[in-house]
């Protein structure tokens, strides 16, 4: 989403997206870390697959996929003085 896009939601509309994000990015984290926890111990134990791997990876580009309009959304509602 573009800033100009940004600009022009309403406030409502704006923090309803900036909780969207927030919630998603809250879901990724412990997927994340579940994931890697759980392909480290499957490699401990000589278990180790590559499809966890390859998963845990995509999970990781989701995340990070996530962040830049977070950012933006985040900035967006710091410029409008909106908490």
């Amino acid at each position: 989403m573009t800033e100009e896009d940004l600009k022009q939601l309403s406030d409502e509309a704006l923090k309803k997206k900036a909780q969207g994000l927030k919630t998603m990015v809250g879901i990724f984290i412990p997927l994340v870390l579940a994931l890697l926890f759980f392909g480290v111990k499957d490699y401990m134990e000589g278990r180790a697959e590559t499809s966890t791997t390859i998963i845990t990876i995509c999970t990781i580009g989701g995340l990070v996929a996530l962040l830049p309009d977070l950012r933006k959304v985040q900035k967006e509602v710091r410029n409008r003085g909106l908490k």
